[in-house]
């Protein structure tokens, strides 16, 4: 089981959430009981929290800098503006993000982990515009509930299904 450091700003912090935050979100929350049936209880609510703290950092760009080059995680932060577009504090962490990351390990418990998937074309017709698509089994991939609780501090790297990047054109 790992050990939780959600130190702020800690060399070796590996969470944003206490187990104590997490089971206190979750007991005022409505209908989440598969958090608290979890057994082993304590070993596999950190590994979710460590896991949804990882997914988070790994596919968000938050505005500002981190407050130290020593730090593991990428908050606290320098230059970050709360949803209000005031200024945090750099040694704390807002709300939002401490709930994205028990609503991220939630995801995770709910959907048996993370699964992106990629949607490619394989048909583009410019006259009388049609596309299509490759089709792809369901994605349990990034919930937007957790894309939009942290969208005031930056942006996902990830695009939905729905979303577009880039599309190239081929005249044949």
């Amino acid at each position: 089981m790992p050990t939780i450091d959600a130190t702020i700003g800690g060399v070796s912090a590996n969470s944003y959430v206490t187990l104590a935050e997490a089971n206190a979100y979750f007991d005022s929350s409505y209908n989440r009981t598969a958090w608290t049936a979890l057994v082993p209880v304590d070993a596999t609510k950190s590994i979710l929290l460590v896991e949804a703290t990882r997914l988070i950092d790994t596919y968000f760009v938050f505005n500002g800098l981190p407050t130290s080059v020593d730090q593991a995680l990428q908050w606290p932060r320098v230059d970050a503006l709360d949803v209000n577009r005031e200024t945090i504090a750099d040694d704390v962490l807002p709300n939002e993000l401490k709930n994205a990351v028990c609503e991220m390990a939630y995801h995770l418990l709910s959907n048996g982990g993370l699964t992106l998937n990629e949607i490619e074309f394989t048909k583009i017709k410019v006259s009388s515009i049609q596309l299509d698509f490759n089709t792809l089994t369901s994605s349990s991939g990034f919930p937007k509930n957790v894309k939009l609780m942290l969208s005031a501090f930056g942006s996902t790297t990830i695009v939905g299904a729905s979303g577009i990047t880039q599309a190239r054109l081929v005249r044949t």
